[in-house]
Parts: C-alpha cells; structure tokens; sequence
C-alpha cells in the first residue's frame, strides 16, 4: 500500500544534519515573544572527535561521538560523570526510553549496546545473526518492548524484550542461523573477512574485559530485508497516530522514501509510503509532533512537513507548535507555529550532526568537538530583568536559574575599579547589586566613601524566626565581606579566550575536587626604592662611564635584598616570625599525604606504560612530598619580598637618567610589624572552623584541608578587629580558576556548591 499525504516545504541554505536533527514539538510558548536564544554554556569532548547523537533525561545528557566513546554529563553541572566505553565504531544515533531507565545505542561497528542509566553500566549487547554493516537509527516501541534499528543493509531489525533474550555466552561466537542462508556480502562486508578479522575475533576483541554482559542475538525471524532501497538512516516512534491506530515506527532513508510501518503480534507490517520528493536526496532526520506533523529533515536543505491526518493542503497547520531545525551550515532556525521563520542563532564552528531537547533546553552537538547548551525563552521567563522573586516552592532549580540570569547581567557591567574611564559603570553595578538584594528581601543602601572611590553597597537581611533560640538567647550576627569591582579586562592583547565581560560557559576544565578551608593570609607592604643624584639626565655617548649611573646604582641596592636561596637579607626581617608548631605541622600532613597519592597514580600509569620500574622510587616521592611541605611553607607562612617593577623618567636607549625607581611588596606573616595590609590568622580549633568543616564535608563527602594562602586580603584582619569577631574564609574555586588573571572562571559545580555550603554553615553556627 503506498499513499502519498499532502506536504509542505521550507527551504534552508544547506544540508539537514543526519541525526534527530529536526524536533516538532509543542515550543509556540519559546516563539511568541522576541527574546534572543543564547548559548548558556559549551562543553568540549576530550576525545577532539564530532558529536554525532545526543539523547538527554532530567538528569544526564549522552554524547555519542566519532570516536566509539559515549560522554555522560550531569546536566545541572555540566560535569563529566563518565565516559561509555564498548563500541568499536562511531556512535550513530543514542534514544532513550519512555521511563529513562535505558539508554540504547547504535555503532558503525554493526552492534546495537543497552546501558542501564541508573547504574550506568553496559547491560545487553545485541548484534545480528547477518553481516549488517553500519546501524545508523536506533528506537524504542514502549508498548510492544521491541528495539527497532536501520542499517546500511537496507533492512530493518528489531529485538523484543518482552520474550526473553536470544543469548550466547560470554567469549563464544555469535550464532548463525542456519535455517536462513548468508545474503551475499558487499565488497565492504567481505573486506571484513578478507583480513582474517571474522566474527569470532572481533567477538572476543569485544568482551574480553565484559564477562557479566548480556550478549543478544537477531533471529532470522526478525528481520525484514529490504525494507528501503537504500541506508535507513533515521526512524520515529508514535501511538496511535490520526487515522493508524496501535504503535507505529516511520523510517526514514537515502532512496528519499518515508515509510510507515505498523507494530503487530511482535512484527512490523508496511502501512504506507511517504513519496513525492527527489529520489537522489536521502532523508536525514525525522521528528512527529502530538498533533500528528511529521517533520523530515531532507539532504540539501528541505524540511519536509506532512499532514498524516488530511488531505487537504490547506489545512497544514500545527495547532499552537513550531519546530526548530539545524543543518549543515551550522545554523540553528526557530520556526512558528505558522512555519514562518522566526529567529536563527549561530554558535558552532561546524556542522550541527545532533539536536536533542531536556527541559527547557535546546542541545545541539558539532563536527567542531563541542556541545552547546541553549536557553529558549518561554513566556513564563519573560519579566523585568530588575523584577525578580524567589519561588519558595521550588527554591532550589529557579534559584539555579536566577544565579545564573544576575550573574549575566553583573558580568556584562564593566566595574573596573581605579579607571576613571568606568567610574559610571562602577556605580552602575553598584546600584544593580543594591537592588538584587532588596529584592531578596534586604534593606540595603550606597553608602559614599572618598570622593572618586566607588560606594560601598550595605545590606541587612532580618532573622525570620527566633523561636529556636534559647530564653535570652541572641539571634547570631554574620557580616558577607566580598568586592564588586574587577581588574581591567580590554583583551587588546586577545588574552581571553572569550568576552571577558560575556557571561560564558565551558564544561573543558575538569578535576581538583579537594576542598580546602582557608585560615590565614600574609599581609602586604608596598614600598618603593629610588636612587637619584643631583645632576640632569645625560647622553651616555658623552658622560658613560665617567659619572655614577642611578640605575645601574639601582640594581645592585635589589640584587643585595635578596640571596640565592630566596632568603630575604634585610636585617631583622624574620626576627618575629613565628616556629613553625607541631599543630601547624600536622596540618599540612593531609595536603602532603594528598600529593603523595596524586605522585603515585601519575607513577602507576608510568609503570603501565614503561618497562622501567626504576624511574621512580619510593625514595624519590618521600623527596618530592618533602619539597613541597617546604614550597608549601615558603608560599603560605613565610614571610617574602619580590621586586615588580624598575622606572627611569625618560625611557630613551640613549639617556642616563638621573634617578630610578623600583616598586617592591613585601609579604608579612603574624608578628612581624605592619605599616600596610595586616595578615590574618584564624584559629582552625574555633567551633566556627568546625561548622564551616561539616559544612564542606557534608557537600563534597570528603574532610577539606586546611590551608594558608600567600595573598592578601586587607580589609579581613581589619573587620575581624573592628567588628571584634572571627573571621572564616572560605574557597569557592579551584586552584586553576585564573583568579586576577586572562580567562578567570569558576566551576558551576563549585558555584552552586559553594551556596549550600553556606545555607548548611548558617545553619550549623544558630
């Protein structure tokens, strides 16, 4: 039976791309107002191989690549969480079941994999009895249990889950039905063989590491042959669609067909063919709304849009629905519910293979290795960017959302202090900052300080209850110390990697799960060093060598402050440093016993890499750990003097000039005398320590170390004396976050870790 419904076409500029690259879905809400679509974030595959399938579930998102591997990512984190490993072939397409228990995957190895989404673990392989070449579709009939997979063969396959499985042990060949002779192999199929690579080889290749593997096997009976003239690369799945009752596969294939296909009594059965197109135009992608639009991604360009309900044309008209596609010129276009085009976006440096949809997300994959994550507007986003409320049904996923809409619009201000150039921008953001707060519910106000400074912002949030309190009991003070303004960030030099001032997202950087509480700072002094004499400057054809050179002068007065060794040779200079105690020493026990196990893992893969099990000896990592409790020292607790900067007035090669300046710092530990930024210590044993330790430890499952930084942060020592209360400091980031520097980030991970660490803190200190 072969029966061709009316259909529409919409035109693109180039290639649709192959895999579930058109979605018809109810989206009217995302198109009605003229919000920008934005990339929220990118993640980078490690393997530097194109994203060819994508499926996401409310927590995970599946990356299938060109490279075999399957990447899973947590989509709250954008964290990898692991990597799939089993397929011996690009990963063609990936669906997921309706309960999102299952994740099913299908390679150009020819094998079809079942992962279990909750264990995350490979369950079932199936393969066939007959060489099929590539499987480049993959769907699930939920009702009838039966997987549905197109292959390069041009058959259709499928296995049911619902009898039982067809099994052979582990490490044995797969079975062969003898009843039904082998189809003639292809000059592809048979080079498989001619290289002595036969099924039992590439079987045992497979599962040598894999014993507890389900291995599933297609029977002859559940094959149909020839289902299209040519490779089936895309299917749907749908029940009871306008006019077919009971479930329905629809195929899609390189001979530009679409065929519909009836589920009975465990078997497929041809409804009807969907023809009418160029033949030499293969049909790439597929999609199938709830109002019954079949939506077909066509090679050149094409979005072909079928009725499957009328006849009539003039009828073609989604019922409050649009549908967004992407294509080979990497362009992603949003079209109304009219199919009138509505917005297109444009982010990746490839061609988009894959598109998949989680929430309100849009996910698109690249042949430039990337993943983009998109934020659709919806109506119910679409408020005063300055009006704003928490939704205390739901604190926890909006509060995520608002984090990361406050945090765009703060990051786009350019609030670079000491610049007047930004002085208004700086009190724009102050202003914006004001306002965040009120809005949650603070009183908050400027408060001007010097003139040409920036104004200090202050907020005071009220205790909501004091019910829990003892009789006479106070209600808990806690003062947020924090800074508004950044360092200049003009990317003349294309330094960043992004906009320093756009808001952006790379999921590239990954490890450093160690959490760290910080309990001391070394202050800073910042002092210059001038050598002058009284004369003018002179011309050093005239006078070099006949007068004493300031500079020259200069450098030898730097070269004796400090040795060799790094030791500072100003006399008395450590005097009133402090011996390193044995509580301080055992602090750094666990940041050094930390190391030890990094330096051995790093050795254990050496060994697996090299016969040479004498690289490295225990001797050696003793050594190593060693010298980094002493590098660790030098940078945290010691004291320290380094030179920045030399300036002569006249910056001529051929001029002596007649006075040189230096800029220095030095950093001051606890007892040495200040005239600067005093240091800071905290005190690791106060119950304010511990609160902030079973904070961090009941976040990230592991004791934080408790570190010393070498910076400086002076207003800390100073508020802890004026407001006569401990200080606690504690880390958002990582130690590769960039902090001050070119390409500064943070892990949204630590971010939103960060933030219950401080709700929990709270808590814990009432």
């Amino acid at each position: 039976m072969t029966h061709s419904p009316p259909k529409t076409q919409t035109k693109f500029n180039s290639s649709i791309s192959r895999s579930n690259s058109t979605i018809g879905d109810n989206i009217s809400k995302r198109l009605e107002q003229k919000l920008d679509t934005r990339c929220i974030h990118t993640i980078t595959q490690e393997d530097n191989n194109s994203v060819l399938s994508l499926a996401a579930n409310d927590k995970y998102l599946f990356s299938g690549s060109q490279g075999s591997k399957i990447h899973v990512w947590d989509l709250n984190t954008f964290q990898l969480v692991t990597v799939f490993e089993g397929h011996c072939g690009s990963v063609l397409d990936l669906t997921i079941s309706a309960d999102q228990q299952w994740l099913f995957s299908c390679s150009g190895d020819g094998t079809v994999r079942v992962w279990d989404i909750d264990r995350l673990k490979c369950s079932h392989l199936i393969h066939s009895c007959h060489d099929v070449g590539d499987i480049f579709s993959v769907i699930y009939a939920e009702k009838s249990h039966l997987l549905f997979f197109g292959c390069q063969n041009t058959s259709l396959q499928w296995y049911d889950f619902g009898q039982g499985p067809h099994t052979t042990p582990p490490h044995q060949p797969m079975v062969q039905d003898s009843s039904q002779p082998d189809t003639q192999k292809t000059q592809f199929f048979q080079l498989f063989h001619d290289l002595g690579l036969n099924a039992k080889q590439h079987h045992d290749y497979l599962f040598k590491e894999e014993t507890d593997l389900i291995q599933c096997v297609i029977r002859t009976n559940q094959v149909y042959a020839n289902a299209h003239d040519g490779y089936i690369y895309c299917m749907a799945y749908a029940n009871d669609l306008p006019n077919i009752e009971g479930e329905v596969i629809i195929t899609g294939s390189g001979d530009g067909n679409i065929k519909i296909w009836s589920i009975q009594n465990k078997y497929v059965q041809h409804y009807q063919t969907l023809t009418g197109g160029d033949p030499d135009r293969g049909i790439l992608s597929l999609a199938i709304s709830e109002d019954g639009y079949l939506f077909c991604g066509v090679q050149g360009g094409h979005v072909q849009i079928w009725d499957l309900e009328t006849d009539d044309v003039l009828s073609v008209m989604a019922k409050d629905s649009g549908f967004i596609s992407a294509s080979a010129d990497g362009l992603i276009k949003f079209w109304n519910e009219g199919f009138d085009f509505s917005e297109s976006v444009d982010d990746h440096n490839g061609i988009i293979l894959s598109i998949a949809k989680s929430n309100d997300y849009l996910i698109t994959g690249s042949s430039d290795h990337s993943i983009k994550i998109w934020d659709v507007p919806t109506s119910s986003q679409l408020q005063s960017p300055d009006q704003f409320r928490r939704n205390n049904n739901n604190y926890d996923c909006s509060s995520c959302d608002l984090l990361m809409y406050v945090l765009e619009r703060w990051v786009s201000i350019r609030t670079v202090s000491g610049n007047p150039q930004y002085f208004e921008e700086c009190r724009r953001g102050a202003r914006f900052f004001k306002n965040i707060l009120q809005q949650l519910g603070a009183q908050s106000q400027l408060i001007p300080g010097v003139t040409g400074r920036n104004p200090l912002i202050f907020a005071k949030f009220s205790a909501n209850s004091t019910r829990q309190l003892s009789e006479g009991a106070k209600v808990p003070t806690v003062l947020f110390y924090g800074h508004y303004d950044v360092i200049a960030a003009e990317n003349e030099t294309d330094e960043w990697l992004q906009d320093p001032f756009k808001l952006s997202g790379n999921s590239y950087w990954l490890g450093e799960d160690v959490p760290c509480i910080t309990y001391g700072l070394r202050g800073v002094i910042h002092a210059s060093v001038t050598v002058s004499n009284s004369l003018t400057d002179l011309h050093s054809g005239v006078e070099g060598g006949a007068v004493s050179e300031p500079l020259i002068d200069l450098v030898h007065v730097l070269g004796k402050l400090i040795d060799d060794d790094k030791r500072v040779l100003i006399p008395e200079f450590y005097d009133d440093v402090l011996p390193v105690s044995e509580a301080e020493e055992k602090l750094y026990d666990p940041i050094v016993a930390w190391f030890k196990s990094q330096i051995k893992i790093v050795t254990d893969v050496y060994y697996n890499c090299s016969d040479d099990e004498s690289i490295v000896s225990n001797e050696t990592i003793l050594q190593t750990c060693e010298q980094i409790k002493k590098q660790l020292m030098s940078r945290w607790r010691y004291p320290t003097l380094t030179v920045h900067t030399i300036n002569v007035p006249m910056d001529n090669p051929t001029i002596i000039s007649h006075c040189a300046t230096s800029a220095v710092s030095m950093r001051i530990v606890p007892n040495q005398k200040s005239l600067s930024a005093d240091y800071w210590l905290g005190n690791p044993d106060s119950k304010y320590f511990k609160a902030a330790e079973l904070a961090i430890e009941e976040e990230w499952k592991v004791k934080p170390l408790y570190i010393r930084e070498g910076g400086s942060i002076p207003a800390v020592r100073w508020l802890e004396r004026f407001c006569d209360a401990p200080a606690i400091h504690i880390p958002f980031g990582q130690s590769s976050d960039q902090a001050h520097l070119p390409n500064e980030r943070i892990r949204l991970q630590n971010l939103h870790a960060g933030r219950r660490i401080i709700k929990t803190l709270l808590k814990n200190i009432q």
